[in-house]
């Protein structure tokens, strides 16, 4: 149990710092899932709940407790050690995660066991108080494809899928020894999650599609007409002021952006000098 825990822990703590890791999020909970399958009991799901949040606590947040050491003047040793302590307040959601899918393992299948357990994960996440507020989904936040899916269900349904990919491969672990039929229908499973959330992900990717941009005028405009950036230059010839009037009435003259704005500050009563000749 200790070495399946170890493990989650240690995959736990590259997942968290992003970049390529989030890969490890659809398998890091693999190795405590298969040790809670081990422990039929329920004081021995608990006892493994309560191992796995010191394990990741210590894996994902131990900057948290050296912080409250810091912070408090005690020492980040001892800052980390009432973190650790205190594990199972902070990260509550797996002795929920874990009292759940042991009940409804004893009287469903392994299906409605995950999806009873996932649902009791991010319920107490979201009902229970949480100093950080975490959760695993924004561990996808590195891929630009995967987060996509966050327009469906947020954070909270990017954690039930990898949660359902977690269980899906750690069904399949557990079924190794009856042969390939028996692994390739949960591993089908597991592979729709990634699968899913990416397909998702490359259709709403980029969300906003660019509009063509045209020429019109003296600005660059889009196809509703808006005018997006004026690149009219005013000339400054060296020649005085005078030389700057009158260039700067030529520009007026040609109704660029310049003249615009003119207008828009001196509520299009210009001065004598700077007026258009009536034709």
């Amino acid at each position: 149990m200790l070495a399946g825990i170890a493990l989650s822990g240690v995959l736990s703590a590259i997942y968290v710092h992003g970049g390529h890791a989030w890969v490890l999020g659809l398998v890091m909970l693999v190795p405590w899932l298969c040790t809670m399958d081990t422990r039929p009991t329920l004081p021995g799901a608990l006892m493994s709940a309560w191992l796995m949040s010191v394990a990741f606590t210590a894996a994902a947040f131990w900057w948290f407790g050296l912080a409250i050491g810091d912070y408090t003047r005690v020492g980040g040793s001892i800052g980390l050690a009432v973190l650790l302590l205190l594990a199972p307040v902070f990260q509550p959601q797996f002795l929920a995660f874990s009292l759940v899918r042991h009940l409804a393992g004893k009287r469903h299948g392994p299906a409605v066991r995950a999806l009873a357990a996932a649902a009791a994960w991010v319920g107490a996440e979201w009902a229970l108080p949480k100093v950080l507020g975490d959760t695993l989904g924004y561990g996808l936040y590195p891929s630009a494809v995967m987060r996509q899916f966050a327009d469906l269900g947020g954070s909270a349904g990017l954690t039930v899928l990898l949660l359902l990919a977690n269980e899906g491969v750690a069904l399949a672990w557990a079924r190794r020894a009856g042969g390939w039929r028996k692994v390739s229908k949960p591993m089908v499973y597991a592979a729709l999650v990634p699968g899913v959330i990416a397909a998702y992900g490359f259709l709403h990717w980029p969300c906003t599609p660019r509009r063509p941009v045209k020429r019109c005028g003296s600005g660059w405009c889009s196809q509703s007409g808006r005018l997006r950036a004026a690149p009219t230059r005013i000339r400054r010839p060296s020649g005085g002021a005078r030389s700057s009037r009158h260039a700067f009435r030529d520009d007026l003259r040609r109704g660029g952006a310049p003249a615009r704005r003119r207008r828009a500050l001196v509520g299009n009563r210009l001065p004598h000098h700077l007026r258009q000749p009536q034709e």
